[in-house]
């Protein structure tokens, strides 16, 4: 921890920048919360909430407040031995930006550095990471391990590290991810991009994870460059945020079970692909990424609201859009040769009513979506990836999430719960199938895809649930 640095789960003296008061408190943040405590001793004072709110803090770093909730103020007086009052208030925050400076809700930043601690093992490239684990103090360190280029963005990633002057060698090699927007964007609207990244890895361990260590900048590589030869660099801006990491078992973050790695060559060819894959198909998959991550962070237990969460996930898949069974031509043809008939018997009236129930059933049921569906993940990963049984399993989920929507839902006796469980385990190995489906994943990543725990889950559930 540098001398300057704001220390985390610490009270940091500060003085508040709004006012032009200078009234004086604390800042705190941890993985829980993000607040200040401002007081004056002579007069009251009203920080407004609607506004950002700016700190000047003892380690001389100017914290920046957004999305906060400021409580109204409250007094305490004394009128002993003299008249006395404080006056207090207190704010949360959703959001501190921490550097040298204001960071305003309107400025535009160029790049973000993050890393993401789950992911550490998926980007370990063998012979890249050996040699940088090699290199002595002062040899050229090269830590990028790729650079894509997609939609106005640029994605790397690379690593960082910490080397000991003792062993003349790293202490500490971690891997980072790197977003550069070529227009810039706000602080407001970056965080969807790093959200959509941390899908794609969350997506690949199957299992929930959190940007961390995430650190913003007004230039891109090139400028920062630029005005690294010119001694004017302005330095980048910690975020913190509210985000505690969401429990996993051990065995459900081994690495062994991940679509997308960087442990080769032939891997990370495929990973840089589909990266470029998924964040060019953002928009149309962002519902379906959001409910994914909802999903991944409700698996603590067995539950409705965990089945809920998988249903949500399932359709918002742009795959799993319900398709027609009967096309719109041969509906008509159907149509008029019932109602032909239908008069020849004397309902010549009813002829509407027909239209109207062949086109109710003109849509594919359940059973032929699920069908469909599961031999589109059977061409991509192998008929293998999931048993026969599954489709049982999948319309099982269906007729509990009508339960589980209506009311609240219990198994009857522990053989029903057995059931409900491995409904919900087969409606999210689908999920994590489908929406894996459209992306070029390396020949390895199907074999590896049966440990990965949204798989493995449905697999080992098999025998208490016949």
């Amino acid at each position: 921890m540098l001398y300057f640095e704001i220390e985390s789960a610490t009270k940091t003296l500060c003085k508040e920048l709004n006012t032009g008061k200078g009234y004086t408190g604390f800042f705190y943040f941890d993985d829980k919360t993000i607040s200040a405590e401002i007081c004056s001793y002579d007069e009251s004072f009203d920080l407004k909430p609607e506004k950002s709110i700016f700190l000047h803090t003892e380690k001389n770093k100017v914290v920046s407040l957004h999305s906060t909730i400021v409580t109204s103020a409250s007094s305490m007086g004394r009128q002993s031995e003299g008249e006395m009052a404080t006056y207090k208030q207190h704010i949360i925050s959703n959001m501190a930006v921490i550097g040298r400076d204001r960071w305003e809700a309107t400025d535009r930043l160029k790049r973000v550095i993050f890393s993401i601690k789950r992911s550490r093992e998926l980007l370990k490239h063998k012979e890249k990471f050996a040699r940088l684990a090699n290199k002595k103090i002062g040899d050229e360190f090269e830590p990028e391990l790729f650079s894509e280029t997609a939609n106005g963005l640029t994605i790397r990633a690379g690593y960082g590290a910490s080397f000991s002057f003792e062993y003349n060698a790293p202490t500490d090699i971690s891997p980072y991810l790197e977003i550069e927007f070529e227009a810039g964007v706000t602080l407001f609207e970056y965080l969807e991009y790093v959200d959509c990244l941390v899908q794609f890895f969350s997506l690949s361990l199957g299992v929930h994870m959190n940007p961390s260590g995430i650190r913003i900048c007004r230039l891109s590589r090139d400028e920062m460059l630029a005005a690294l030869d010119a001694n004017t660099d302005p330095g980048d801006y910690s975020v913190e945020y509210v985000w505690p990491e969401v429990p996993a078992e051990d065995s459900d973050l081994w690495a062994g079970g991940s679509l997308f790695t960087a442990w080769d060559d032939g891997e990370l060819v495929a990973l840089r692909q589909c990266i470029v894959v998924w964040m060019k198909r953002r928009a149309n998959w962002k519902k379906a990424n959001d409910q994914m991550m909802d999903s991944l962070a409700s698996r603590g237990g067995i539950s409705a609201d965990r089945l809920l969460a998988a249903c949500k996930w399932f359709e918002e898949i742009p795959l799993t859009r319900t398709q027609a069974a009967i096309a719109d031509q041969h509906i008509q043809i159907i149509a008029e040769t019932a109602v032909q008939k239908a008069s020849q018997l004397g309902y010549a009236k009813i002829k509407d009513r027909i239209i109207g129930a062949l086109k109710r059933i003109k849509t594919e049921t359940n059973e032929e979506k699920f069908s469909r569906l599961l031999n589109k993940v059977k061409e991509k990963f192998g008929p293998t990836i999931v048993d026969d049984a599954i489709t049982m399993h999948l319309k099982r989920a269906i007729e509990f999430r009508g339960k589980s929507a209506h009311g609240h839902f219990s198994p009857e006796d522990e053989a029903e719960f057995r059931v409900f469980a491995k409904s919900i385990y087969a409606l999210e190995a689908l999920c994590f199938l489908l929406t894996a489906c459209d992306l070029p994943i390396h020949a390895a990543a199907p074999e590896r895809a049966q440990s990965n725990p949204l798989l493995k889950h449905y697999r080992l559930a098999w025998k208490s649930t016949i």
